[in-house]
């Protein structure tokens, strides 16, 4: 019999989160799902308890692998999935116990082909969830490009999604994109809106998505990595033409603030072939500089003819200073 939800667990090195990921999908109020746990080369027994779960509930199903990166065993699991809407859960994550329940709810009084909810982030100890019922419908496919695009050029968050799957994409270039560890799902996702024509947006924020320093999405904005991103979306432009362009602008954010960000960024050509490539964007009409919020507008003038971060360098530290000034003044300065 075919699962409502098939849920994609990437699974690498997190065996001491595992079990609290694990027993958060056995405790769904929400039973029809089989979850597909992609072991990817793990080296430390994360494997072995995979196995453990699904020696004691068929519904486990695991897949062990040489490592590839989460994006390559976020693809092996879609491709082994049997359900009618795809689920994702990162390996060191959890879900609340009416993660599912309400997500098939949504469906059922909306027949959506996607439906995004929220998420809340933890440390240590799982929290209560924010259990607001309030969504949004977006229907056709232009109001429905236009949702996404907005919303996953500047937060992917892919694990928050439900997508039905006989609509999405599996092929070249809709695939989550191998060896990209750095906004790989704003990617996967920009990739397959075009090929829903209902959404949801829920408020519901069951997800708990785990901080921790050490985990697979942090310590990743390298030159090379940077330059994937931008290689993609010039991608997306290509396909999708204007309809990107709102989206265009706020990955260019995400990019050029996150390699501002890096104090030990500075090499040899680095700077230059970010700023290249985005000189490139730019005069393939990818996005305009009036779509540049006023603020960072030099700065980007500035990577765009001169191919230079010199400019966004000191506006990001003038823009320190004033937050630092600001906060010390009275408020109603403010």
């Amino acid at each position: 019999m075919t699962p409502f939800f098939s849920i994609i667990i990437p699974v690498y090195n997190v065996a001491p989160y595992l079990r609290e990921c694990l027993d958060s999908v056995v405790a769904q109020t929400f039973g029809d799902w089989e979850a597909i746990c992609v072991d990817d080369g793990s080296t430390d027994g994360s494997g072995a308890i995979l196995d453990e779960y699904a020696a004691k509930d068929k519904r486990f199903r695991v897949i062990h692998q040489a490592n590839a990166g989460v994006s390559a065993a976020r693809n092996t699991g879609i491709s082994n999935a049997a359900g009618e809407y795809i689920a994702y859960l990162d390996g060191d994550d959890a879900y609340d116990s009416g993660w599912l329940a309400e997500a098939s709810n949504l469906i059922t009084k909306t027949n959506a082909d996607i439906v995004r909810m929220r998420h809340t982030e933890f440390h240590d100890k799982l929290p209560a969830c924010a259990s607001s019922k309030d969504y949004t419908t977006y229907e056709g496919p232009d109001a429905v490009r236009k949702w996404g695009f907005r919303e996953f050029s500047e937060k992917g968050y892919s694990f928050l999604v439900f997508m039905k799957r006989d609509r999405l994409s599996m092929t070249s270039g809709h695939e989550f994109p191998v060896g990209m560890g750095f906004m790989e799902d704003n990617i996967f996702m920009l990739s397959n809106i075009p090929s829903f024509c209902k959404a949801v947006q829920s408020e519901f924020a069951g997800y708990y998505y785990r901080i921790r320093e050490n985990s697979a999405s942090r310590g990743l904005m390298t030159a090379e990595s940077a330059e994937r991103v931008l290689k993609e979306t010039a991608k997306l432009c290509e396909r999708y033409g204007s309809d990107m362009a709102e989206g265009v602008v706020q990955i260019l954010q995400t990019v050029v603030f996150s390699w501002v960000g890096r104090g030990e960024r500075k090499r040899a050509g680095a700077d230059r072939g970010i700023a290249t490539l985005i000189h490139q964007l730019h005069d393939d009409g990818c996005f305009r500089m009036n779509q540049i919020p006023l603020r960072w507008r030099l700065g980007y003038i500035a990577i765009v003819r001169l191919h230079s971060f010199r400019a966004m360098d000191i506006l990001c530290v003038l823009q320190k200073l004033w937050g630092r000034i600001r906060m010390g003044l009275p408020s109603r300065l403010r």
